[in-house]
């Protein structure tokens, strides 16, 4: 993952639609397809296709009728200068929205990673639980079960354990949420797992100079993504003492440094080292600066990726995907991405 398609020929969408490969059949009926890849902090993202299908002679009006719960899994291939095929897969989907449109005549199918829309009682249903002595990743996992995705953690990621959380009548994915904005450990569901917090699979390094793959980027560098060290204070009742944890440079000062207080759950060095980290790692996906975004063709690029620009002097290179789209369309692919600074 995280390479260019070189020597591309030409790139064709790759469908198996429940559970049979209908790439020969649909290929050339395909108008466009997008996929979205979602991993940020503040939030329980879903990974997302959108299809559009030409439908000039209306087979998908009745024979080719595209069925709300049917199961996608997408993707793109392409032959190389030595007719060799290659694919990327991104996951298995299931339609939850179907239009049709008359001028032109296409069908435009929407589908996510969540379960089919039947079986999406325990995800979308508002609910009222309260929680004693559990740690973050047992929640997340518990639901996972209960919602029929598998569970997977990336390595490295901290955990949080909670004295008392309630989810106050609102869906589970929205607690999440609100937990993942407390925590800034971001999580999504992709095809049909409930990833939690940040992988990083590869290094893709970008030439901004050569441009046959990088057409366009944008990198802010704003007074307000200028903090380098994040300082937890908390309280220990039993001592009756204030602590408090810095994570990144232990000499500066001011604004440079981010102070967090008064976090409930914050009761042990352990917990401030944890919200410290986490926060460093993952907190400025929203909480300071502003999005970088970039454009490339023919390239796989995935959230679990980390960029480095070169030949950039003394701008900010390194980058990390937070929502990735990537669409096919003629002749090429193109992905489009908002990026956050790494550190």
């Amino acid at each position: 993952m995280g390479i260019t398609a070189t020597g591309l020929i030409r790139p064709f969408a790759i469908l198996h639609w429940a559970g049979k490969d209908v790439t020969a059949e649909l290929s050339r009926f395909v108008k466009s397809m997008t996929y979205t890849d979602v991993m940020e902090s503040k939030q329980t993202g879903t990974d997302t296709v959108s299809l559009t299908l030409f439908n000039q002679d209306r087979r998908f009006f009745d024979a080719w009728y595209p069925n709300q719960g049917d199961t996608l899994k997408p993707g793109i291939g392409w032959l190389d200068e030595q007719g060799q095929r290659h694919e990327w897969l991104w996951g298995e989907f299931s339609i939850d929205d179907v239009s049709f449109k008359l001028g032109p005549d296409d069908v435009i199918v929407g589908a996510n990673a969540k379960p089919p829309a039947p079986e999406r009682g325990v995800i979308d249903n508002p609910q009222c639980i309260a929680r004693e002595n559990v740690t973050f990743e047992h929640v997340a996992e518990s639901w996972a079960k209960e919602s029929g995705l598998s569970f997977i953690k990336a390595p490295n990621t901290p955990d949080f354990r909670f004295a008392r959380i309630e989810q106050r009548d609102e869906s589970t994915p929205a607690f999440l949420t609100r937990l993942s904005e407390q925590t800034s450990v971001p999580m999504a569901i992709k095809g049909k797992n409930l990833v939690m917090g940040s992988f990083e699979s590869d290094v893709i390094q970008i030439d901004t100079v050569n441009r046959s793959m990088l057409t366009s980027l944008t990198l802010p560098d704003s007074a307000r993504s200028k903090y380098v060290a994040v300082e937890v204070e908390g309280y220990d009742q039993q001592s009756n003492t204030l602590f408090s944890y810095r994570a990144g440079d232990a000499t500066a000062t001011g604004d440079r440094v981010k102070v967090l207080r008064n976090i409930d759950n914050v009761t042990s060095m352990a917990d401030a080292r944890a919200y410290a980290e986490s926060y460093l790692q993952n907190g400025a996906e929203g909480k300071q600066g502003e999005k970088g975004r970039l454009s490339v063709v023919n390239t796989m690029l995935t959230t679990a990726h980390l960029i480095e620009f070169l030949h950039l002097g003394n701008v900010p290179n390194r980058w990390k995907p937070t929502t990735v789209t990537t669409s096919i369309s003629g002749r090429s692919w193109t992905a489009s991405a908002q990026l956050s600074r790494a550190r």
